[in-house]
């Protein structure tokens, strides 16, 4: 469980369970609205005489102020995210008609949604306020977008958290194709359903440019690698390419450029520091 700002971030495991909220519990006055997903298995939620079954990768909004309750069958992965009501209330209208309401998990919004949440629950903490904050209003304009955000909240959340969650996509599909010397922005884009002169602009609002980006990853890695005294047995070029790089000239350079070593001495640095008997 994580807290950014006023946004609480749930995740867990589970082998079955049943979480109920009864109508004595009402008496705390507690409004937040939670919105779940399940990363796998299955759940059945119920809530104003209505069921419905949560499958993986669909979502849907609770409330807190109306009896509810979850069962989990068997094992499952979730994901919830406890939003005070107000947050919500200017972006989709009254929250109560978006409330257990399926979302499936075909939605851009949503999808984009998982994986944004996922990167700020990395081990990492994101302990400035103001990136709290950011990363909270962000999180509130996606999850309006996947439940039916007004058409000035949408327009809103179109420019902001709906940007941030495509960047957030754009950069983890490069991570994953970092290793590939063909790594293009239109590819990125292809994959992502959006125009490469899109997610340039994507990268630029960061000013950055999606090439700079790509070229400081690989760096970033090969960095790793070289500073690792596990992968001394791999060579300074089998590491470039490794990490995407088609032309060792080129490689050496950059290298030298962004760390002001190359990668030689980068690695017989950490030759000198490797016990003998390593």
């Amino acid at each position: 469980m994580r807290l950014f700002d006023d946004l609480t971030v749930s995740s867990g495991e589970t082998s079955g369970h049943l979480a109920r909220r009864s109508q004595p519990l009402l008496s705390d006055g507690n409004e937040d609205l939670l919105f779940t997903t399940n990363r796998s298995g299955f759940s059945l939620v119920s809530q104003r005489g209505r069921e419905w079954r949560l499958d993986a990768g669909a979502a849907v909004l609770g409330s807190s102020a109306e009896p509810g309750s979850q069962e989990f069958p068997g094992s499952a992965h979730w994901l919830t995210l406890r939003i005070p009501r107000r947050r919500l209330a200017g972006l989709v209208g009254p929250p109560e008609d978006a409330v257990i309401r399926p979302i499936p998990a075909s939605t851009e919004a949503l999808r984009l949604l998982v994986d944004y949440v996922d990167t700020a629950l990395r081990p990492q903490p994101m302990a400035s306020p103001l990136l709290q904050r950011a990363f909270s209003a962000h999180v509130y304009d996606l999850v309006a977008l996947a439940v039916g955000a007004t058409r000035d909240a949408a327009e809103l959340a179109g420019g902001r958290g709906l940007r941030a969650g495509r960047l957030n996509a754009a950069k983890g599909d490069i991570l994953r194709h970092l290793e590939d010397e063909g790594l293009t922005v239109a590819g990125v884009a292809g994959r992502l359903g959006v125009t490469p002169r899109y997610l340039q602009r994507l990268f630029e609002g960061e000013g950055t440019t999606f090439t700079e980006y790509v070229v400081g990853q690989r760096l970033a890695r090969a960095y790793r690698l070289l500073s690792n005294p596990r992968f001394l047995d791999r060579t300074i070029t089998t590491i470039a390419f490794d990490v995407g790089f088609g032309n060792l000239s080129h490689f050496n350079r950059l290298f030298r450029r962004n760390y002001g070593a190359t990668p030689s001495d980068v690695r017989a640095h950490i030759r000198g520091t490797v016990p003998q008997d390593h």
